[in-house]
C-alpha cells in the first residue's frame, strides 16, 4: 500500500509539473504576442525598409538596465531567393562600433588602472608618432576626433603589411590645427588600438576578450570569427559564406590589411551579446553584481565634451550629428555610435533605455543615405512605444 501511495503521489506531481510547464509556455507565448502588437509600428518601419532594399535583414533588441524588453529578427542575409533567414543569434560585422565596444572600453580599463592619462601625448607610447607636427596630439584628442587627422587614408592601396601601414600613419602630417575642429577619423582609432597594444604588451583582440567579453559571457563577440562564418550576415557578395563556402573578411579594407584586428573596425557580434554590454553601461559599470568600470569613468567617457561638437570620449552623444540625426526623442544624456555596415547601439540613461539595431545595409548597397532616414524613425517609434 505504501508503494502504491508513493506511485500515486509521483503521478500527481508529474501531472502538476506538466500542467505548470504548459501554463508557462502559454504565458510566454501570450507575452510574445502582446509584445508583437505593442511594437507593431516599429516592425512595420523595419519591414518596409527591407522591402525598399535599405538592407536585406536586421536584428533589433530593446531593453533597460534590468532586462531585454523586445528582440526580433527581420528579413534575410541577402537578396536572393535562397538566402538564409536572419535570426536573433545572427552575427554582424560591427564596423565602427569596434571603436566604442572594443577600443574605447580598452582605454577606459587602462585609464582606471592608471596606466595612462587622457592628456598624455601619443608620442609617450609611440615615439615614431612624433613626426610632422604631431607632438602635441594627446589620447584625448584621438578619442574626441579633433587631433588634426583627416577622416582616413587608403593604406591598402600602397602598403603590403600592417607595419607598413603603421609607419605611413606615424609619418602623416595633420590637416588642421589640433583641437580647432572635429573631423571623424578612423586614423585616430587605429592609433588608439596600437597604444593599447603597446601598454598591455598583447593584442587589442586578446586584451578586450580577457578583460571584457569573456567575463561578460559575450561568447559571439570577437575579431576574426573564422569558425562562425555560417552565422554571419554578409556585408558584400564576396564575403557571403553561403556563396563562397569559406571564411570571409571584415568589410573594412584597412582591417583586412591589419590581419582582421584594428582599433577602428573589425569586431563582430550579435545584438544579444551587445545587450549585455548596454546593460553594463546603464548600470554604471556593473553587470550581474560585478563592477567592470567605475560610475565616474562611464560618466566621463559618455558625456559631451564641448559645445563645439556632439562627441564624447569615443562615443557620440545626445541625438547625434544634426546632419545625420539619430533620433528626435533621445534625452541629452543619450550616447551611442553607428557603424558603416549598418550597425548601431544607443543608450539613454535618463530614459533607462538601450536600442541595438544591426543590419548589413552595405550588401549590394545602392543608396548609402537611406539608413540615416530609417534609424531615427525606428528610435523615435520605440521611445513612443515604451512611453505609452
Amino acid at each position: 500500500m505504501k508503494s502504491k501511495s508513493k506511485n500515486i503521489s509521483f503521478y500527481h506531481i508529474s501531472q502538476y509539473s506538466y500542467v505548470f510547464i504548459l501554463l508557462l509556455l502559454f504565458t510566454n507565448f501570450c507575452l510574445a504576442q502582446d509584445n508583437n502588437k505593442i511594437y507593431s509600428n516599429v516592425d512595420s518601419i523595419i519591414e518596409n525598409a527591407i522591402q525598399d532594399s535599405v538592407f536585406p535583414g536586421a536584428v533589433l533588441v530593446v531593453g533597460n538596465k534590468n532586462i531585454i524588453l523586445y528582440k526580433k529578427a527581420y528579413g534575410f542575409t541577402d537578396y536572393s531567393k535562397n538566402a538564409w533567414t536572419v535570426k536573433t543569434s545572427t552575427i554582424f560585422d560591427l564596423a565602427s562600433l569596434t571603436k566604442v565596444i572594443a577600443t574605447t572600453s580598452a582605454i577606459m580599463k587602462l585609464y582606471e588602472q592608471q596606466k595612462l592619462e587622457l592628456n598624455n601625448p601619443v608620442s609617450n607610447f609611440i615615439p615614431q608618432f612624433d613626426q610632422n607636427g604631431k607632438s602635441q596630439v594627446t589620447i584625448r584628442n584621438l578619442l574626441l576626433h579633433n587631433s588634426g587627422f583627416p577622416a582616413g587614408k587608403p593604406f591598402y592601396k600602397f602598403c603590403t603589411t600592417k607595419q607598413e601601414a603603421y609607419d605611413s600613419l606615424y609619418a602623416m602630417p595633420l590637416i588642421y590645427e589640433t583641437g580647432t575642429k572635429t573631423i571623424y577619423s578612423d586614423l585616430g582609432f587605429i592609433t588608439i588600438g596600437k597604444i593599447v597594444e603597446v601598454i598591455t604588451k598583447e593584442s587589442l583582440e586578446k586584451f578586450v576578450h580577457n578583460n571584457l567579453f569573456a567575463p561578460l559571457l559575450m561568447k559571439d563577440t570577437m575579431f576574426n570569427p573564422t569558425k562562425l562564418w555560417q552565422r554571419i550576415s554578409p556585408t558584400e557578395p564576396e564575403h557571403n559564406f553561403r556563396l563562397i563556402k569559406k571564411p570571409g573578411k571584415p568589410k573594412n579594407k584597412i582591417t583586412q590589411l591589419m590581419n582582421g584586428v584594428a582599433g577602428h573596425a573589425g569586431l563582430f557580434s550579435t545584438a544579444e551579446d551587445l545587450s549585455k554590454f548596454a546593460i553594463l553601461y546603464l548600470n554604471n559599470g556593473i553587470f550581474k553584481g560585478k563592477q567592470y568600470f567605475k560610475k565616474s569613468t562611464i560618466k566621463l567617457f559618455t558625456t559631451r565634451a564641448s559645445e563645439n561638437s556632439t562627441r564624447a570620449l569615443g562615443w557620440d552623444t545626445g541625438n547625434g550629428n544634426p546632419k545625420r540625426q539619430i533620433s528626435n526623442l533621445f534625452s541629452k544624456s543619450a550616447f551611442g555610435h553607428t557603424g558603416f555596415t549598418g550597425t548601431s547601439i544607443w543608450m539613454d540613461p535618463e530614459l533607462d533605455l538601450f536600442i541595438i539595431f544591426l543590419t548589413n545595409r552595405t550588401y549590394k548597397m545602392t543608396d548609402r543615405g537611406k539608413i540615416n532616414k530609417i534609424r531615427p524613425l525606428v528610435h523615435d517609434e520605440i521611445i513612443r512605444t515604451i512611453s505609452k
